[in-house]
Parts: C-alpha cells; structure tokens; sequence
C-alpha cells in the first residue's frame, strides 16, 4: 500500500499565482488599481510572504488589507483579498474556510461584472476540491478556469488551470492525459523563463513515473526539479519534491535514502507551516517502517500522520492513512483495533470516492 505524493502543492506540485509546488501559481496580474491607496501595499507585501513560503504572515496581512479596505472599498477590492486569504488558508490546510473564501469571491466577482478575475478563483477552488479529495468537483472548476482564461485572452491563466487539471486526471488513473498536462506544464514554463513552473510539471510527471513503475525516471526528473526548485529558493516545492523522491528510492529498496528525503521533507512542510503535507510525509515514513517490518512504529506515526490530516479536512489521504494503520495492527494481531480502522478508511475513501481504497479496506476487513 503506498501514499502517493504527486500534485503539482502537496503530493503533486499544483499551479496557482503567488504559489507553487503542488498547483500552478505564477506571477499575479497587477491589482493595484483594483485596490485603495494603502491597502494595495498591504496586497503587494502579502504576495511577498506568500511567494516565500510565509503563508500564515500572508494571511494575516491580506487580513488586515481586508479589514483596513473596509465597506467602502466596494466588492472587487474585497474578492481580490478573499481569494488571496482563501489560498493562504488552503495552503495551511484549513480547506472548510478555504474553499468558502473563494466561493465568496467567485460571488463577488461576478456581481460586480470583473468575469476576467474569476479563472484565478475558479482555479484557486480546483486546488481546494482537490485536495479535499473532491475529484469531479476539482475538475469541473479547473475547466471553468481555463473556460473563463480563454475568454479573456488570459494565456498564464489557461497554463495554470490546464496543469492543474493534471492532478484531477493523475488521480483518476488517466495517466496518459495527466502525463501530457505536465509534459505542457514543463515547456510552458521553459518558454515562460519560470523555473517554478517547469519544476511543477517536472515533479508532478515524477508521480506518475511511479505509479507506473519506473522510480529511475522518477528520480532523474526529480533531481532536475529539485536543482530548478533550490535555485529559486521556493521550500514549498523542495519539501513536496523530497517526498516524491522518497517514494521513489522505497520502490527500489533504497529505504535508508527514502528516509532522509522525508525527514527533511518534514522539517521543511513544519517550518512552512503545511499540516497536510506534514502529515502526508509522516504516512509515507510510517510506510517505510511496514516494508522494513516495523509494525509498531508505522502505527505510532500513521496515528501522527491521520491527527495532521484530520486537522487539515484532507479525508482521501486520510483514508489512506487509516488502511495503513489498519495493516499495521492486523499485522500485530490487533484484530479488533483493525477492523474498525479499515471500516473507517473504507467510509472516508467512499466519501472522496477513491475506489482503490474502498477495494483495500475491504481486503483488509476480510481477513480480520
């Protein structure tokens, strides 16, 4: 059984504008003009923050953005900053008031007639349902993205959504459209100059390299990515690609190089403050330890891993999490203790339909 990390925030590398890593996020259009005198500097520092990783900082000072905008700002200014609070939050796992943020925005955006603002919202809402497991729902709005980027002659913003859109068909098992998403990904942003966009579709292509089987191209990608990622700087893309990676030196037995990926992959998703992708990292350790035989300590860190993506709202990887915790126990006799984690795993992959899971859960519940 493995947790597979691959969408392009985390996991996969994903496209969004003022992020990266697991969704598209490149370089935000300027809003300035959308915005009064003094909160557009606020706007300006919190895309700072966010592009470093700071995303909690960023939150807090888009708050306050929000707050100094006030009413009398009228309903654009105001979407502009609920979509940049709404990614902060994701990005620190608070998917519930995430994806609400945005669904406001997309409201507020539409009613005041600004229709060339709302890929940005529709794309920041796919990243959302995605991670939240919600894969049809996912990729209906990153179509709408990319539906309303068209109409606008918004070429970043059809770059984006269409990479994003990757994670929703990689999931599903479509790995052939998924492979080419990324494969466009990569050249849209050697063609962009941008090192992070290149690098996303780079480490997303990487997951699919090892769910199909073959963690020698896994890792040579993954390497390039890694180099594309520590030039610029960006944690948040080094952390989701270290776990990658991981997964990739376990397919081969290399389990002493598999953990020192994801220790640092840890270390770094805890300093950025990432729950979800913290507790992604701590179940594909607990993994290890399964492999190796250690049953014991993959159910002390799978329980580590499932309280992180309890935290986070992230129900299919946490499904994931309590099938391995169901192994682990079923492994050390816990019959009892199995049974009603595999039931529980089977109704959490149920809700995020992950039949893969459901399947799993079933097989486990079988023998106990």
């Amino acid at each position: 059984m493995s947790l597979r990390i691959g969408r392009l925030l985390p996991a996969a590398c994903l496209v969004m504008a003022a992020c990266g890593g697991r969704g598209q996020s490149g370089p935000v259009a300027d809003l300035s003009p959308l915005l009064p005198a003094g909160v557009d500097s606020l706007f300006a520092a919190g895309q700072r923050l966010y592009g470093d990783g700071a995303y909690d900082s960023a939150r807090v000072v888009w708050t306050q953005a929000l707050l100094q905008a006030g009413e009398r700002s009228g309903q654009v200014a105001r979407a502009v900053l609920l979509t940049e609070i709404g990614l902060a939050n994701w990005r620190l796992g608070n998917l519930a008031e995430a994806e609400r943020l945005e669904r406001e925005a997309i409201t507020l955006k539409a009613a005041a007639g600004h229709h060339e603002l709302l890929s940005r919202s529709h794309n920041a809402l796919g990243l959302i349902l995605w991670d939240a497991g919600r894969l049809p729902e996912a990729g209906n709005a990153f179509e709408e993205a990319i539906r309303t980027a068209q109409v606008h002659h918004d070429r970043l913003g059809v770059i984006k959504a269409a990479g994003n859109l990757g994670l929703v068909y990689g999931d599903l098992g479509e790995l052939a459209r998924a492979r080419r998403a990324y494969r466009d990904l990569r050249q849209a942003g050697r063609a962009l100059d941008s090192a992070r966009l290149e690098a996303n579709g780079l480490s997303n292509e990487a997951s699919l390299d090892v769910q199909e089987g073959d963690p020698d191209a896994a890792v040579e990608r993954l390497d390039t990515a890694l180099a594309l990622y520590r030039r610029i700087g960006y944690a948040t893309g080094t952390a989701n690609a270290l776990g990658q990676l991981a997964t990739a030196h376990e397919l081969t037995g290399q389990y002493e190089r598999a953990f020192t990926a994801l220790d640092s992959a840890v270390v770094l998703a805890r300093r950025l403050g990432l729950r979800g992708e913290e507790g992604e990292n701590l179940a594909l350790i607990a993994e290890v330890h399964s492999r190796l035989g250690d049953w014991r300590r993959a159910a002390r860190t799978y329980e580590q891993a499932d309280r992180l993506l309890a935290e986070s709202g992230n129900e299919g990887r946490r499904a994931n999490a309590r099938l391995g915790m169901a192994t682990a126990y079923l492994a050390l006799g816990n019959l009892g203790r199995a049974d009603s984690l595999a039931r529980e795993a089977r109704r959490l992959a149920e809700t995020a339909e992950q039949p893969g899971d459901q399947l799993l859960a079933s097989l486990v519940l079988a023998e106990t």
